[in-house]
């Protein structure tokens, strides 16, 4: 099954997932591929993006009656179209597929050869379907995680061309399509992104308070609906609490027991809170650097909410004037730079931040190699500087580059061995790792 081609630069204006030629490779060499990710951070628009290049392809929404109707138990569906790429939406809802979907790849490899067809699954990252999908499917699925907008994507979006609130995929791909060419990005661009987060519907609101309601929206649903139809047995209220507390402390060292007696339960009711955010994808533990060195380093994690709008929301922080006069502007600000540069990175490299008994310390350390490692310091100001505590980290751990990355308009050199860099000359650096 030949992949369809990527271009780098869209002449429709459309916005160019920056996975989509992930997921194309993928299919190439494995059977099946799952996209997961939150509810409305833009899986069916992306997958219907790839299936519009392939000549043979059924898509069912396994919420759509209709579309369950077509599929039945799967197996008559799956063997007649042994040839086609098929699309699985929502593929949570039925759990029972997945050794259907193992007999069908088993039995297709040897007699189709390269010929046969493939399966794109998706589906928000529930715990029931990553299980199932892992007993049944192990060395025949690759798994995809999608983020929301970032902004090497949004760099190709002309905002002044968005009106409303698209309220489905159709009239999203509808208005996407219509956006001529896009302005360079700029801080304004940076700021739309930091303030309201990547999910298309809140990044594309046609103002900040309707961008706002729509998180706000999108926070209640999951706490009173979604999280229970994703199969976890996580008490709503405590959740939402858990949620909140987190945002007020986003970046801090986690302290489990601090944390229990704050919301005043019991340590087990956090871990259930903490391991369904975490599984879900709305918060990030960044872990502790452990390389072999002759300090006494930070062993706890760093927790934060991945998507700087639901953090914002969260915080009730509406504007980005109100934003920039909090107290907790840097701490979001390097919130949003770690989840920025870790998506921009190639996916093989592995994400922590260094800290020891001394005080010294790095915000994101990046490894791409054993002998390729960055230090990453990330500052909420135009006009960076360096501690001594940092240089010293960068020291131990031995870092191959170095980087401070600040809000101010230009990239330039230090002269102690660091790099002063912009978000997205930041993001192009790592991508080029």
């Amino acid at each position: 099954m030949a992949a369809a081609t990527t271009e780098s630069n869209r002449s429709d204006g459309r916005l160019e997932r920056q996975l989509k030629s992930t997921i194309l490779e993928r299919l190439e060499n494995f059977d099946c591929v799952a996209l997961l990710g939150p509810r409305q951070v833009g899986k069916t628009i992306l997958a219907r993006e790839i299936i519009s290049n392939h000549s043979n392809s059924i898509y069912l929404d396994l919420q759509s009656p209709k579309d369950l109707e077509t599929l039945g138990n799967g197996e008559q569906l799956f063997t007649d179209n042994q040839h086609a790429l098929i699309v699985l939406d929502e593929v949570q809802c039925r759990p029972d597929l997945f050794p259907i979907l193992q007999s069908q790849i088993d039995s297709r490899r040897d007699r189709l050869g390269d010929d046969r067809g493939r399966f794109l699954i998706l589906g928000s990252a529930s715990l029931d379907l990553r299980r199932a999908a892992s007993k049944s499917l192990t060395g025949r699925m690759s798994e995809v995680l999608l983020p929301g907008f970032q902004l090497v994507e949004v760099s190709q979006m002309n905002h002044a061309t968005f009106g409303a609130i698209p309220t489905d995929p159709t009239e999203y791909e509808q208005q996407t399509a219509s956006n001529p060419t896009a302005p360079p990005l700029d801080q304004d661009n940076v700021n739309r992104l930091w303030l309201r987060g990547g999910f298309p519907l809140s990044y594309l609101a046609k103002n900040d308070q309707s961008s706002l309601q729509w998180r706000r929206d999108f926070i209640q649903a999951y706490i009173e609906r979604d999280i229970a139809d994703l199969g976890l047995t996580v008490h709503p209220p405590t959740l939402g609490r858990c949620w909140g507390l987190l945002a007020s402390r986003q970046g801090s060292i986690w302290n489990k027991g601090k944390f229990s007696n704050a919301l005043g339960v019991k340590i087990t009711q956090i871990d259930e809170c903490i391991y369904a955010l975490e599984k879900l994808l709305f918060i990030r533990a960044l872990p502790s650097w452990h390389g072999d060195v002759r300090r006494q380093l930070i062993r706890a994690p760093k927790y934060y909410v991945c998507d700087s709008g639901l953090l914002h929301s969260l915080l009730n922080i509406r504007t980005i004037d109100e934003l920039v006069e909090q107290e907790v502007a840097g701490h979001s600000w390097e919130g949003f730079v770690i989840e920025t540069l870790i998506n921009a990175a190639p996916r093989a490299q592995a994400a922590f931040f260094y800290r020891d008994q001394y005080g010294s310390e790095v915000d994101l350390v990046l490894e791409f190699s054993i002998n390729n490692r960055w230090a990453i310091e990330v500052k909420f100001s135009g006009d960076p500087d360096v501690t001594k505590g940092c240089l010293t980290a960068a020291d131990v751990m031995k870092a191959s580059r170095r980087l401070v990355v600040h809000t101010g308009p230009e990239s330039f050199t230090m002269n102690n061995g660091f790099e002063a860099m912009t978000l997205i000359d930041a993001c192009a650096a790592a991508a080029a790792a």
